[in-house]
């Protein structure tokens, strides 16, 4: 696919401009901006921050990446069944989880447990949420090995077992309600789009009704970091990068920000409406149109990441021919 895309001349004139990339696969096209090397010397890489609460950019990382994901050797095996597995927590959560390191531990032993019971390696996405009691509750987005009946059986069987709470009768609670798996409609190999943003409908960025989704319990924060909210398991960002001139990374980002607006892409906002008679404030929810490339930089989900960044190239190469480039 790289191969469509005429490499830059190489001129003096670029030494000291920045370069910029547009990287390419299935599910996403994202260009990137990338300041040239200088000769400051690097101490070493940054100590990674510690995590408490989730954002706009957390939101928008995990729909990049998802969306960047190949998804072929999920449903690699003949009729495939997309599953959503939630994962949630007795009434008397803190005994069994009083950190976030400990809840971790148990969605690694389950995505262990997994892979022994079944031969398989997990191939899944997962989102952590929180409830308003303030547990943590887990979402899994995998296929389903076996009959969809009887995966669920196991799944409640095997979480009630790895969270295993010392108050018997609380552990027949869980048992019998701390699990469900949903079937996931409509996600395929080649709708890496469609994952990602059925994801994304779980994770707001703090706005919204479900705001107290994202928000950890103090018992967490105060031991510091709550952990990573998003991940996944044993799958590859299939994607190319090309080097493109700045004129040319213009020119596409410009075709993107047409075609998606062509597309009439709304989402629902929160307006605040003030009264010029009376100074009431009152809401309302309003449909805006989502902006995507307002500059050069951004990234763009589609289930036809290949076919655009086809039509990308011929436009570049059409546009440096009619200008004699």
């Amino acid at each position: 696919m790289a191969a469509l895309f005429e490499k830059p001349k190489e001129l003096s004139v670029q030494i000291f401009e920045e370069k910029v990339f547009l990287s390419i696969n299935p599910g996403m096209l994202k260009i990137s901006r990338k300041k040239p090397k200088t000769n400051a010397r690097v101490s070493g890489a940054p100590k990674r921050k510690s995590i408490k609460r989730w954002t706009a950019k957390s939101r928008s990382n995990m729909v990049s990446r998802f969306s960047s994901l190949d998804y072929s050797e999920m449903f690699e095996k003949p009729n495939p069944i997309p599953v959503m597995i939630t994962l949630t927590y007795p009434g008397d959560w803190l005994v069994v989880a009083p950190t976030a390191s400990a809840s971790k531990a148990h969605l690694i032993s389950f995505k262990k447990r997994f892979e022994r019971e079944y031969k398989l390696k997990f191939r899944a996405l997962w989102k952590a949420e929180f409830q308003r009691r303030g547990a943590v509750h887990f979402h899994i987005f995998c296929v389903c090995p076996i009959a969809f009946s009887e995966f669920r059986q196991w799944v409640a069987r095997t979480w009630a077992d790895v969270v295993n709470h010392p108050d018997p009768q609380q552990k027949q609670n869980h048992l019998r309600a701390g699990t469900a798996v949903d079937y996931a409609v409509g996600s395929t190999k080649d709708t890496p789009k469609r994952t990602a943003i059925y994801f994304s409908k779980h994770s707001s960025p703090n706005i919204g009704k479900k705001e107290y989704q994202n928000h950890p319990p103090a018992e967490w924060v105060e031991h510091g970091s709550v952990g990573r909210f998003w991940g996944y398991w044993n799958l590859t960002s299939k994607a190319e990068s090309v080097e493109l001139l700045k004129a040319d990374a213009v020119y596409a980002a410009r075709i993107i920000r047409r075609w998606h607006r062509a597309q009439d892409i709304t989402r629902k906002e929160r307006a605040v409406r003030i009264s010029d008679k009376t100074g009431r404030v009152s809401f309302r929810w309003q449909k805006r149109r989502v902006k995507r490339f307002n500059g050069v930089s951004g990234f763009l989900t589609t289930d036809s990441g290949l076919q655009l960044a086809e039509c990308l190239a011929r436009a570049i190469r059409i546009k440096s021919q009619d200008s004699g480039v």
